[in-house]
């Protein structure tokens, strides 16, 4: 019998894929989360997403996250008109109360008129430290080494892995886009190598270790 090939080749291979169990999609709005598309009329009556709880069960999963947050997404230093939110923006209050012990995020710089990666790591240790009774230590690093146009060119989506659950973004991470976008969540980070992956990613950026 002939070896069979790792590379799906035809739907009925997605069914049996290890890509974890109850996966499903969302789509993210100003009122927090749809399970359906949107209708046309609502989409059209919003122009931008000001607050940062447009995706309620992806921050609800940071706030309860024991572990590990790990999040690749080339713009999220980078501010979204007109909210002018960034995507520190957009899990800062889940991040304070959280109790994850490892947060990683690789990005590109925010730009020049921008926080830089440890104005942004020092909000985030600020917030945990606001919020605890306790000032806790939060073991935390942000990568800005997409610079390099070869590199960044290989990464078009946007991921996060919250603990062992892997989540897909159509637009951002947190969903900030007033644009029609969904994401995917369920999926098991192990089973699809996406903790793998990131590492790998880490490694061969030259990313900083973890900074406590």
């Amino acid at each position: 019998m002939a070896k069979r090939s790792k590379w799906i080749k035809d739907i009925s291979d997605l069914s049996r894929a290890k890509t974890g169990q109850g996966a499903t999609i969302a789509w993210p709005s100003p009122d927090g989360c749809l399970p359906t598309f949107p209708e046309l009329n609502d989409l059209e009556k919003h122009s931008s997403y000001e607050a940062n709880e447009q995706l309620v069960p992806f921050l609800e999963a940071i706030r309860k996250a024991e572990s590990r947050l790990w999040i690749i997404d080339k713009n999220f230093l980078q501010k979204k008109k007109p909210s002018g939110q960034n995507g520190i923006d957009t899990i800062c209050e889940a991040v304070a109360v959280s109790n994850v012990e490892d947060i990683k995020i690789i990005a590109m710089p925010g730009g020049s008129k921008r926080a830089t990666a440890e104005d942004e790591v020092k909000r985030l240790k600020n917030a945990r430290k606001d919020h605890k009774a306790v000032a806790e230590s939060l073991p935390i690093a942000i990568c800005t080494n997409l610079v390099n146009k070869r590199m960044s060119s290989l990464i078009h989506d946007r991921f996060a892995i919250v603990d062992n659950v892997l989540w897909h973004f159509g637009s951002d991470v947190g969903g900030r886009d007033a644009a029609l976008n969904a994401v995917s969540l369920g999926w098991n980070a192990g089973d699809t190598n996406a903790g793998d992956f990131f590492t790998k990613l880490w490694i061969r950026l030259g990313c900083e270790p973890i900074r406590r």
